[in-house]
C-alpha cells in the first residue's frame, strides 16, 4: 500500500502555506514573518522582565547596530540585518550549543528558508561574504547586549562569550520589553521604510527603475504567466485585496520574480499582492 509522505508544509495565518523542506519565496508573508518572531523568545525566555525579549525585538535592535556600525550602508543591506534571524518564524530559536549538537541538518534547513526570505524580498539568495560578516558583527553586539542586560551575564562572560564591545558604539541603544503584538507592528513598519528605501536607491535620482528581463528573453508580468496545476497543488490560496476581494489576478498573482520557474515579474505591484520592489537578481527560465 502506497503511503502519502509526512506533510512538510506549515499554514500561516495568512493563508500561505509554507513547505519547510522546499520553502517557495511566493510562499512567504512579511505579516507572518513578524508575527511569529515576535512570539519566539531569545534565550530560551531565560530573560529578566515581564516579556520575553523577542527575536523580533532582537532583530530591529541588530538592524540599528548594523546602521550605526555602517552608516552609508545600503538600505538592502538594513534590510538584510532585519531579516537575518527570519527563518526562525517557523524553526524557532535555538542556542548555539544546541544548534552544534543537532549538527549540519539545521543548517541546511536554515539556510534554504533564508535564501527563500531574501529573494521574496529582492536580496540576492546568498549575501556578499562581507555582507553577511558585518551583520554578524552586529548580532555579536546585540548579544552582548542582551547577556549584560538581560539574560545575567557579567560583561566579563559575555565578553569572552561575543567579543569586546565598544561603549561608544551602544550607548543610548535600548532594549525594551514589549507585548508581541507592538514589536509585530514595530517590525512590519521597519521593514516597508527599509523596502521603501530599497526601492528608491533602485531607481536612482531620476525615480526610473532599470528594466528588468529574463537571462534569455524579454522581461514578462505577472498576468502574462498562465496558473499551472501545481499552484493549487502546492496548496497556496489566490491573493486577496486588501477589502477581502479576489482581485482580477487572483489566480495569476502567485507567479513572481522568484518563482521557481524562473519567470521574472516586470511589473511588481500590478495584479501581484505586496511584493515591494523588483528583485534585481536574474533568473533562467527553464
Amino acid at each position: 500500500m502506497h503511503r502519502r509522505p509526512p506533510r512538510a508544509w506549515q499554514r500561516m495565518l495568512s493563508g500561505r502555506r509554507l513547505d519547510l523542506l522546499d520553502p517557495a519565496p511566493l510562499d512567504i508573508e512579511i505579516e507572518d514573518i513578524a508575527h511569529g518572531l515576535a512570539f519566539v523568545a531569545r534565550w530560551n525566555g531565560q530573560t529578566e522582565g515581564a516579556h520575553p525579549f523577542s527575536v523580533a525585538e532582537h532583530s530591529l535592535l541588530v538592524e540599528d547596530i548594523y546602521g550605526r556600525l555602517f552608516p552609508g550602508a545600503p538600505a538592502r543591506w538594513r534590510l538584510a540585518a532585519l531579516i537575518h534571524d527570519a527563518p526562525e518564524y517557523v524553526i524557532g530559536d535555538m542556542i548555539s550549543p544546541v544548534k552544534a549538537a543537532i549538527g549540519p541538518g539545521y543548517a541546511a534547513l536554515d539556510e534554504r528558508l533564508t535564501a527563500a526570505i531574501h529573494l521574496r524580498f529582492g536580496l540576492p539568495a546568498q549575501l556578499p561574504a562581507r555582507v553577511k560578516a558585518a551583520i554578524k558583527r552586529a548580532d555579536r553586539i546585540s548579544a552582548w547586549l542582551e547577556a549584560t542586560q538581560l539574560a545575567g551575564f557579567t560583561a566579563k562572560e559575555a565578553t569572552t562569550f561575543f567579543g569586546k564591545v565598544d561603549p561608544a558604539l551602544v550607548a543610548g541603544l535600548a532594549l525594551p520589553l514589549r507585548p508581541p503584538a507592538q514589536v509585530r507592528r514595530a517590525y512590519i513598519r521597519r521593514h516597508r521604510a527599509l523596502m521603501r528605501a530599497a526601492a528608491e536607491e533602485t531607481a536612482g535620482p531620476s525615480g526610473a527603475r532599470p528594466a528588468l528581463t529574463r537571462i534569455a528573453g524579454p522581461a514578462i508580468s505577472c498576468a502574462d504567466r498562465p496558473a499551472r496545476p501545481t499552484d493549487r497543488r502546492r496548496g497556496v490560496p489566490p491573493a486577496a485585496g486588501r477589502d477581502g476581494a479576489r482581485s482580477p489576478d487572483a489566480v495569476r498573482a502567485r507567479p513572481h520574480a522568484h518563482d521557481p520557474s524562473g519567470w521574472r515579474c516586470a511589473s511588481c505591484g500590478k495584479g501581484c499582492r505586496s511584493f515591494g520592489p523588483p528583485c534585481p537578481v536574474a533568473m533562467p527560465r527553464p
